[in-house]
């Protein structure tokens, strides 16, 4: 397969800068675009992020004050109470309080924040390496090849949710157009285990639904009582099982084991 001329890869790299401007986690795609061997557009990815990053900072004058806030959470001192030791935390009786627009509970143990944001990039790390090394078979076609990136962003981006202290409701329909990407392999025949991108579509459905209901019926801060609690920490285990699938799915992307070949025609299959 010829590599894309460097102006496509440019035009890459512009592009996750934008979105990584917007909203942080479209950064992981950089990874996605390494896994599938688009190297240059990662590199370019990351070059324009650190340029369009400092140039804003510049802009605002604001220093390193955006960064601090981010990674501090705005000085957010209490569990956001959706997200998983939130939900927990509530059904232990603990009980929420307004703060910084959000709900919030009991007090953040930064050790498990550091802990799942090592996780989010263990899991970043395993699916990029998963499909890389996969991608040396020959790949099922142009198909398999959108679905494998969306692969390594739809399993990180659900790491990146479940282990955050902050898990708004909005932050579901990050999977969303990832895991239609998964419906076209199937549609292909592209993979191997359909069933396994089946499955990743239904657990980002289940985990949407389920979040979108509770809110609608409950909302905050109602979500603290015990059903609704419940209802949540049953969505986080969908996402947990999503990242799971996502990493199976991952050693497979291009539809065959590592090394196999095509099935070559026999003399009668031709000529019939």
């Amino acid at each position: 397969m010829p590599h894309p001329p460097l102006a496509a890869d440019v035009a890459v790299g512009m592009l996750v800068a934008a979105g990584a401007l917007v909203k942080v986690w479209p950064a992981l795609l950089v990874t996605a675009l390494w896994a599938v061997g688009r190297g240059r557009a990662a590199a370019a990815s990351l070059a324009a992020m650190g340029a369009a990053g400092a140039a804003w900072l510049v802009w605002a004058g604001a220093g390193l004050d955006p960064v601090r806030q981010v990674l501090s959470l705005r000085g957010a001192t209490g569990w956001h109470l959706e997200s998983i030791p939130g939900s927990l935390m509530a059904l232990f009786g603990s009980s929420p309080e307004l703060q910084l627009d959000a709900f919030r509970i009991g007090h953040l143990d930064s050790r498990l924040v550091l802990a799942g944001r090592a996780v989010t990039l263990g899991v970043v790390a395993a699916l990029a390496v998963g499909v890389r090394r996969s991608r040396r078979s020959r790949l099922a076609d142009a198909v398999e090849g959108a679905a494998a990136p969306a692969l390594v962003v739809l399993g990180a981006t659900a790491a990146l949710i479940v282990t955050a202290p902050l898990l708004s409701p909005q932050f579901l329909l990050w999977l969303t157009p990832w895991a239609a990407l998964q419906i076209g392999a199937n549609q292909a025949g592209a993979c191997e285990g359909p069933q396994d991108r089946r499955r990743l579509v239904i657990l980002t459905a289940l985990a949407t639904t389920v979040t979108g209901a509770t809110l609608t019926v409950f909302g905050p801060p109602d979500v603290g009582r015990p059903v609704p609690a419940m209802l949540l920490l049953g969505r986080d285990m969908a996402l947990v099982a999503l990242i799971g699938v996502a990493g199976r799915a991952a050693l497979r992307p291009s539809g065959r084991p590592v090394g196999a070949e095509r099935p070559r025609p026999t003399p009668s299959s031709s000529a019939a």
